[in-house]
């Protein structure tokens, strides 16, 4: 039967150190020294620093480092909602903390939920994995920058380009849905571009982004077609499932 290791005072002291949010830590160890307890330890501290749970990432480098170090929190998230006050103090005194209030205590209960439900939520991740949704979240962006400059130079409508380079078949109908809701009484107030035209699409995204849409106003920049692409998105994809 093995026993339990006692962890010797100094190395308790540099751990909690290392575990310390509010400093910057290199830890270089032997595999099986406490690297993870020391991870474990440092996120734990952030969500009890009351750090929201979706702006905290740990980066491993296999699945089982990253599976591992989710169950080491978990876990122990999920142990302090059922201990009473004052084994729970000193698990969060272990952690490497002051003696916590009663407020804390209550806090620190809520914590699993807390992690659990946030949008978004705890990222544990491998390296490779992270890499990926930042190409992602990059590819994203360059598309969305690239519309935007589409539709800043379309906008006076000398661009005979369609629409259709830009907007897929669904996109479109919706496109022109908004058209005819925008629709003014006026010839003023109404799109002066050809149906389905790059140029038509741009009046319509401009509108969304709070251009009035009078030709004597100042032409739409590239923020007022960033904010109408977002709002667009949005209920292109309402449009899209209401329509399956």
């Amino acid at each position: 039967m093995s026993r339990r290791l006692a962890i010797p005072e100094p190395l308790r002291e540099r751990q909690a150190r290392a575990s310390d949010p509010r400093t910057s830590a290199w830890v270089s160890a032997n595999a099986g020294s406490g690297k993870t307890h020391v991870l474990t330890q440092r996120v734990l501290r952030l969500l009890l620093d009351r750090t929201p749970p979706a702006q905290i990432l740990c980066v491993a480098y296999t699945k089982a480092a990253a599976a591992n170090m989710a169950e080491r929190v978990f876990s122990e998230l999920a142990r302090w909602t059922s201990l009473d006050d004052a084994a729970l103090a000193k698990a969060i005194v272990d952690c490497g903390v002051p003696e916590p209030e009663p407020q804390d205590l209550a806090f620190a209960r809520q914590l699993f939920a807390r992690t659990i439900e946030t949008p978004g939520g705890l990222k544990i991740q491998t390296l490779h994995g992270f890499a990926e949704r930042l190409l992602k979240l990059a590819a994203i962006a360059v598309k969305a920058a690239a519309i935007t400059l589409q539709l800043t130079q379309a906008r006076d409508g000398r661009n005979s380009e369609p629409a259709s380079l830009v907007f897929a078949d669904d996109e479109m109908a919706a496109l022109a849905a908004l058209d005819a809701e925008y629709k003014g009484k006026t010839t003023l107030q109404t799109n002066p571009h050809r149906r389905r035209s790059l140029a038509w699409a741009a009046w319509i995204i401009a509108r969304l982004g709070g251009w009035d849409g009078y030709p004597s106003s100042r032409p739409p920049g590239p923020i007022t077609f960033k904010h109408g692409l977002d709002d667009f998105h949005s209920i292109a994809k309402g449009w899209k499932l209401k329509h399956v």
